[in-house]
């Protein structure tokens, strides 16, 4: 797994500048040196995790050492290093973002009401410990607030809005003669860019790429499918491949969502989680079709695992202004 020279090379090639170099090449040197690596080549999530305890301890945990190892890891093609770093930093803005629209919709005094004695996580603590106080804060919103409001609260999202991602459909949207044109070219990119991570043996975000991935990511509709003035969509397992091979609905619901601030509760069949917080993905799908559109778009939730079904479904009702023909 060791080669810093080739690591260093491979920085250089992607354009970044000489400090930011010595600051991924600092940490990468301390995780060998914490791994062990003349004994352990290839180290488990788990041994990621311990590391990220280890930053957390020294005050290294900075955003930034998460991206140098990330980079890392695709540079050595390591998918344990690849999977440890992305579930450490996945939804990271997720409870921040709670907060601050707490403060922005309500006031500080209702935010501190919710939050009580609590602190944020620090970046890079392990998703059992981020659900627990995730589900502990939603939990106190929910008791203080109408089903209707939350309703309204969590389908703005609370992850941050990727706007790079929205830059290439957006540019093929306003060339599609209509709307369908657009879904059809949307839906054949998100299949043919599953189908490069299986030919070229990489990992989809963190997701191991076969052929029943392929036949199944062909089947559902990710992308959304219209019919009539709304798009139906139904979401691609978190980890699809273990979706489709767990033997109990438990582990098929964990394996299907996508939410880090409470997947790790799905494990427990009674895990009490309110239906409300599904439109926290909801959201997702808002920002992405409301940058499409241009304008503000309905998003619902019309199935989820916590509701007890077999998929998480939404449903995105197309506004007016929108050319169907």
């Amino acid at each position: 797994m060791s080669n810093l020279t080739g690591f260093r090379e491979f920085l250089e090639k992607n354009n970044l500048e000489e400090d930011i170099i010595e600051q991924a090449i600092l940490i990468v040197r301390d995780l060998l040196k914490f791994l062990n690596i003349e004994s352990k080549n290839s180290p488990t999530v788990d041994d990621i995790s311990n590391f990220s305890k280890y930053l957390i301890e020294n005050d290294r945990n900075r955003y930034d050492n998460y991206i140098h190892l990330y980079r890392y890891g695709l540079f050595s093609k390591n998918d344990n290093l690849v999977i440890g770093i992305l579930e450490l930093i996945d939804g990271r803005e997720m409870l921040p973002n709670f907060s601050k629209r707490l403060i922005e919709e309500y006031s500080q005094e209702f935010r501190d009401t919710i939050f009580g004695d609590y602190q944020l996580p620090p970046s890079g603590t392990n998703l059992k410990e981020h659900n627990k106080c995730a589900i502990q804060l939603f939990e106190r919103y929910l008791k203080a607030v109408s089903k209707a409001e939350a309703d309204k609260f969590f389908v703005k999202g609370l992850r941050d809005k990727y706007t790079q991602s929205y830059v290439n459909p957006k540019e093929m949207f306003n060339k599609s003669s209509n709307l369908d044109e657009f879904l059809d070219w949307y839906r054949d990119n998100f299949v043919n860019n599953i189908k490069k991570h299986r030919d070229d043996s990489t990992l989809f975000y963190i997701q191991e790429v076969d052929d029943k991935f392929v036949e199944y990511a062909s089947t559902v509709t990710e992308t959304g499918r219209r019919d009539g003035n709304v798009i139906n969509i139904t979401k691609i397992p978190y980890l699809t491949k273990e979706y489709l091979e767990a033997d109990t609905q438990n582990m098929k619901n964990y394996y299907c969502c996508h939410n880090p601030l409470f997947r790790e509760a799905l494990i427990d069949g009674e895990h009490g989680l309110d239906p409300v917080l599904c439109n926290i993905s909801a959201g997702y799908y808002k920002n992405f079709w409301e940058a499409i559109f241009e304008c503000s778009v309905k998003v619902c939730v019309k199935e989820s695992v916590i509701m007890g079904h077999e998929n998480c479904k939404f449903v995105v009702h197309i506004p007016d202004v929108i050319k169907l023909d």
